[in-house]
């Protein structure tokens, strides 16, 4: 007998037909159920990344404003220190002017004192020349008690002005 190829019956050539295409769909759905679980990882991993980098950028969004808090707290410093600066340079003036006054509106008149005292001790020959230089010795005293009484009143001024500072 010759072996022909024997024809198979419709229905089972439909069955067997069926089965090679379930194969397949199932080939494909654990190709598809591989493909889902690399999605699902990456996924995974992306939304640990994502989390990371907001917590990141939470801690950067937070640094960034500690330290305009920090600069604010600088400027405020700065401005204070300048003003301490001001305050310092004004009171090294004004102790300044207080030595000018100390050494020239002070210190002539005495120096002027001292010297007619000596003339007094050691040069006087008549009344008259007594009766000038006592003169002379008050107006020298008029002239300290003028010059104390401005530097007093410039010292009061000055610590006037040091409390309006302050």
């Amino acid at each position: 007998m010759d072996r022909k190829k024997i024809k198979k019956p419709p229905v089972e050539e439909r069955n067997e037909q069926r089965l090679i295409t379930g194969f397949e769909i199932i080939l494909q759905n654990e190709e598809q159920e591989k493909y889902m679980t690399v999605l699902r990882i990456a996924n995974e991993d992306q939304a640990v990344k994502t989390k990371e980098k907001d917590s990141k950028a939470t801690e950067l969004r937070e640094s960034i404003q500690s330290n305009e808090i920090r600069t604010d707290e600088l400027i405020k410093v700065n401005i204070e220190l300048k003003k301490s600066q001001d305050h310092q340079q004004q009171y090294i003036k004004s102790l300044e002017q207080i030595m000018h006054m100390t050494s020239h509106k002070i210190r002539q008149p005495v120096a002027h004192i001292l010297g007619l005292s000596y003339l007094i001790e050691n040069h006087i020959h008549s009344h008259e020349d007594l009766v000038k230089i006592t003169n002379l010795i008050k107006d020298s005293a008029k002239s300290l008690d003028s010059s104390t009484r401005d530097l007093t009143k410039f010292i009061y001024e000055e610590k006037d002005k040091a409390k309006d500072r302050a």
